[in-house]
Formats: structure tokens, sequence, C-alpha cells
């Protein structure tokens, strides 16, 4: 059980609406609480996408509503040109931190492969069968002319 979490961060952040139970998908979005929440109690791959079945979850709420936002100096002062933030979880059984400086997916950060491949499966995976995945993965992969119009034909 959750006991309380607190982000410290960069003051932009905390200018975000933050509503611990938002009424749309567009606020929960931004509501660095809420999408906590979200992983908390649905795990991470929730948020991609977040779907609108998350909202007025009382479960995410409650977490959302444990959550502390704090704008921490040395972080804030790394601000525009990275995004960083220390998270840090409190339980009966102890307290965890991890501070990141570098998102993943940025530059200083970048995706592996395998992450970019596991993202695409995940996000499309409503919309696309497994083979029509493959076959958009390996046209992405040509390194030769045919590859793009072969992508251009499966995504039409």
């Amino acid at each position: 059980m959750i006991s309380r979490i607190t982000v410290q961060t960069f003051e932009r952040a905390l200018r975000l609406n933050n509503y611990p139970d938002p009424a749309s998908l567009e606020a929960a979005q931004y509501s660095i609480p809420f999408c906590l929440g979200v992983a908390a109690i649905n795990g991470p791959d929730a948020l991609l996408p977040l779907e609108s079945t998350c909202l007025h979850d009382s479960a995410i709420a409650t977490i959302a509503r444990r959550v502390i936002l704090m704008v921490d100096d040395s972080l804030n002062a790394l601000f525009p040109l990275k995004t960083p933030a220390r998270i840090i979880v409190e339980t009966p059984s102890g307290r965890f931190e991890k501070t990141v400086i570098d998102t993943r997916g940025d530059p200083a950060n970048p995706m592996t492969h395998a992450d970019l491949t596991a993202k695409f499966r995940h996000l499309t995976r409503n919309f696309l069968p497994e083979k029509r995945q493959e076959h958009i993965l390996e046209s992405i992969m040509m390194q030769d002319e045919k590859g793009l119009p072969n992508l251009l034909l499966l995504i039409r």
C-alpha cells in the first residue's frame, strides 16, 4: 500500500492542472498525481494511451490524492533543457526514491529498438492484427527504396 508519493520537479510542472480526479482525458494527461495513480493501480502501460475507463476510478483517485508536488531548485535549474523529476514513494515497508534527469525517449536517454517496437505493438494492439504489425515493422526497417512504398501501402 502506498502511503505517500512525493514528486520533486521543475516549477512549470506544478502549473499543470494536476487534478487527482480529472473530468476529462485531456485534463488527466496533464495531471501528475492522476498519472501516478494510474501507473500504481494499472501499471505503466495503462498510460499508453490513457483510456477513459481510468477516469473517476476511486482506487486511482485515492492514490492521486496521496501525491505531494514540490519544486526542487536543483531540478528547476535544469528546465527547459531537461524535464527532470525525483519521485519518493513511501509504503509501510519502506521508502523508495528515484531521480530521472533525462526522461526515456529524450536524446540523452533514447529508446532502444526493442523499446520502440514494444511501444508500437502496444499502441496498435487494438487496431492492427499481429501479422500486420509485423509487416509494418519490417517495412520500416527496410533500407532500400522498396521499404517506403510498401510501408505506405500497409498503413493506408
